[in-house]
């Protein structure tokens, strides 16, 4: 994410740059929520490792899907 900026590239100042939190919201450790457009509802739980940049509604719960391991034979 980025700062927003002026006509003349500076950084403009006393704009929101951080995520609004609900209340009894349970962010796992890992987690990343960012910007202004993050505004996280009341009673949502966000798993780890997740990452969240848009409004999540009220009593919603964010995971990731568990990652699948693979192994390919090398030939001979």
């Amino acid at each position: 994410m980025s700062f927003p900026k002026d006509e003349k590239g500076q950084i403009i100042k006393g704009k929101k740059r951080h995520p609004t939190i609900g209340n009894n919201v349970v962010i796992y450790s890992g987690a990343t929520l960012l910007g202004p457009d993050a505004i996280v509802g009341d009673n949502v739980v966000i798993g780890g490792n997740s990452w969240v940049t848009s409004p999540v509604a009220p009593g919603t719960k964010i995971t990731i899907a568990r990652p699948e391991l693979n192994y390919k034979k090398k030939k001979a």
